[in-house]
C-alpha cells in the first residue's frame, strides 16, 4: 500500500497532540510493547508512491450545479500543489484488499504503520479476526477460533467459539462482548464511540428479519457502562430494513445513524429513548451514503449514469428532516479525465471528521482526498482502495477486559 509523502507526518503530530485526550500514566510501557511489534503475516505489496500533483476541482455549493470547472490553465482554476503545501491533516483508514484481508493506511508519508492491521494482540487468542466496523479510534471485530472461512459475509454467529470483541488498536486493550441472546443468533452489530467522550461506547445490534411493517422489530443495545445488552422494541414508525454493511452507518451526538432499505436513516440514541426515521435527500432511485463531519450529518451520492456529478448534503434539521444541497462537484475533474469510460465506477467512501475534506475512489487505479475549501486534490494511493476512518485514541478502553 502506498503512503503519501513526509508532509502529513508533522501535522499528524500535531493533530494528536491538539485533539486526543491527555496520554495515561501508562503509555511509555504501551510504546515500548508497541515499537518493535511484527505482522503476523506477510506485509501486502505496495503500489508505487502517490504523486504529488493536485488536479484542478470544481465549484461547490448550492449552485455550482449550473457552473462550469475551470480549466487548468484559467485564472479560477486552483494551483497544482504538493502535499507539502496541504494544511488540512488526513485521517488515517482500515482497508480491505480484494481477499478482505485488512490492511492500514496511516497517510504520514514514512515509517511503519500507526498501528499493525493484523491486529497481533488478538491473534495471539483467536484465529479469525475480521472488523467490522470502525469508529474514531475503535474496532469491532467478530473473532473465532474456527478454521473455516470467517470473513464479513461468511460470518457465523451461532458457533460457541465466535463472539464479538470491541478494542482499541493503539492501546492493545480489548474486551470481549456478551452474546446478544437473539433465538436465531447474534446479528451484525455497529459500533457507536466518540473520542471526545472516551469512558464510554455503545454497540447496537437491530435483530435480523424482524424489521417490517408488523411492529416486531427489535434492537438490542450493548454500553460499556453496564457491560450487558438492553433489548428493546423499536420506536421506529414504520419499521425500517437496515442495510448491513461497513460503510453504511454513523455516530454523532450519542445517536447511530444506519441507512436502510426505502431511501432512508433510522436512528436510536445510546438509550433507546429517542427514535427517528429520516428520508434521505435527492431522487429516491439513488442510492446515498453517510457519514459525519464537524458535528453535522452529511449524506452524499455519485450519478455514475451520466455525467458523474457528487452530491452532498447536510441535515439541518432532525424534527422536520430539512437536507440543504451543499456541494455539486465535478468528479471526472478530481479524477482528469475528460469523460466516463464504460465500466467506470466513482465513489466517496469517507469525509473528514473535523474539516471539509472528502475521500473518493474509482475503485482501480486511483484513491485521491479533495479539499473543497481549498479546491486541492491529491493522490492517496495508485489503486482503488475504501477506508474506514480511524484517529488514534490513547485513552483506556471503558470495561477493558485484556
Amino acid at each position: 500500500m502506498a503512503l503519501p509523502s513526509a508532509a502529513a507526518t508533522t501535522t499528524l503530530r500535531l493533530i494528536l497532540r491538539r485533539r486526543s485526550p491527555p496520554l495515561p500514566r501508562w503509555l511509555p510501557r504501551m510504546r515500548r510493547r508497541s515499537s518493535g511489534w511484527r505482522s503476523s503475516r506477510p506485509r501486502r505489496a505496495s503500489p508505487r508512491a502517490p504523486s504529488s500533483r493536485s488536479f484542478p476541482g470544481c465549484p461547490t455549493g448550492p449552485s455550482a450545479a449550473s457552473s462550469a470547472c475551470p480549466s487548468p490553465g484559467s485564472p479560477s482554476a486552483p494551483r497544482q500543489t504538493s502535499a507539502r503545501g496541504r494544511h488540512r491533516p488526513s485521517p488515517a483508514f482500515f482497508y480491505h484488499d480484494e481477499g478482505d484481508a485488512l490492511s492500514f493506511c496511516n497517510l504520514n508519508g514514512r515509517g511503519p504503520p500507526l498501528v499493525d492491521p493484523s491486529l497481533p494482540f488478538l491473534r495471539r487468542t483467536y484465529r479469525q479476526i475480521s472488523v467490522r466496523q470502525v469508529c474514531a479510534g475503535l474496532l469491532l471485530c467478530s473473532c473465532s477460533n474456527s478454521s473455516r472461512d470467517q470473513s464479513y459475509w461468511n460470518w457465523d454467529s451461532s458457533r460457541d467459539e465466535s463472539c464479538y470483541v470491541v478494542c482499541n488498536p493503539a492501546t492493545e486493550e480489548w474486551t470481549v462482548l456478551p452474546p446478544v441472546g437473539y433465538p436465531d443468533g447474534d446479528p451484525i452489530p455497529f459500533l457507536g464511540f466518540d473520542a471526545a467522550v472516551p469512558s464510554r461506547f455503545v454497540v447496537f445490534a437491530p435483530r435480523p428479519n424482524t424489521f417490517s411493517v408488523d411492529g416486531s422489530a427489535q434492537v438490542a443495545i450493548y454500553s460499556s457502562e453496564t457491560g450487558r445488552w438492553t433489548h428493546l422494541q423499536s420506536g421506529w414508525s414504520p419499521d425500517p430494513t437496515i442495510i448491513h454493511s461497513r460503510y453504511t452507518q454513523a455516530f454523532l451526538n450519542g445517536t447511530i445513524h444506519l441507512r436502510s432499505i426505502g431511501h432512508k436513516i433510522a436512528t436510536v440514541d445510546a438509550e433507546g429513548k429517542v427514535w427517528r426515521v429520516i428520508t434521505m435527500p435527492g431522487d429516491s432511485s439513488k442510492i446515498c451514503d453517510v457519514g459525519q463531519s464537524q458535528g453535522r450529518l452529511y449524506a452524499w451520492k455519485i450519478d455514475n449514469s451520466h455525467d458523474c456529478q457528487l452530491y452532498i448534503w447536510v441535515l439541518e434539521d432532525y424534527g422536520t428532516g430539512k437536507w440543504t444541497l451543499q456541494h455539486t462537484i465535478n468528479v471526472l475533474e478530481l479524477f482528469a479525465r475528460n469523460q466516463r469510460e464504460d465500466g467506470d465506477s466513482y465513489a466517496m467512501f469517507a469525509v473528514h471528521p473535523d474539516c471539509n475534506m472528502i475521500f473518493l475512489t474509482d475503485d482501480k487505479n486511483m484513491t485521491l482526498s479533495y479539499d473543497i475549501d481549498n479546491r486541492k486534490v491529491t493522490v492517496i494511493c495508485t489503486e482503488g482502495m475504501k477506508g474506514l476512518p480511524y484517529t488514534p485514541c490513547f485513552a483506556e478502553l471503558p470495561s477493558a477486559g485484556h
